[in-house]
């Protein structure tokens, strides 16, 4: 319990050369949170005014990714899932980030799924898994 997984995900279009505004949601395990990078910007930016003027949307950061070749238009971190929103092309687009293991136990890990916002004929999702966590040292 404590420790940190990168969690990876990987999304590409087959059939098309783009498909833009996609949304992927990436339902977290029981017993994990996604971990911000830098959670003292987010209390800052939280502490701020909470005007909705075009100034703080320029403002915007990405303060989950760690790592991959894509870079989301927006994402959103709640309590039991992250979404991720942006477009994606033929390349691999793979986007990594860092999640914490709160709880002991046997978890199930939810499939990642992922749908085009205005044609949601397109839609895939990934597999299921399962996930142990517990106390014991590598």
């Amino acid at each position: 319990m404590g420790a940190e997984v990168t969690v990876l995900i990987r999304v590409r279009a087959i059939d098309r050369e783009s498909i833009a505004n996609v949304a992927i949601v990436d339902l977290l395990p029981g017993g994990f949170e996604a971990v911000l990078q830098n959670p003292a910007a987010r209390e800052q930016t939280d502490s701020e005014e909470d005007d909705e003027s075009e100034e703080n949307f320029a403002h915007w950061q990405d303060r989950l990714k760690t790592g991959g070749n894509w870079t989301a238009d927006y994402v959103d971190v709640r309590e039991d899932r992250v979404l991720l929103y942006g477009t994606v092309s033929t390349e691999m687009a793979e986007y990594r980030y860092r999640a914490k293991a709160t709880a002991g136990g046997v978890f199930n890990v939810p499939p990642v799924y992922a749908e085009a916002m205005y044609v949601p004929t397109l839609r895939a999702h990934s597999g299921a898994g399962t996930v142990r966590v517990d106390d014991k040292a590598p």
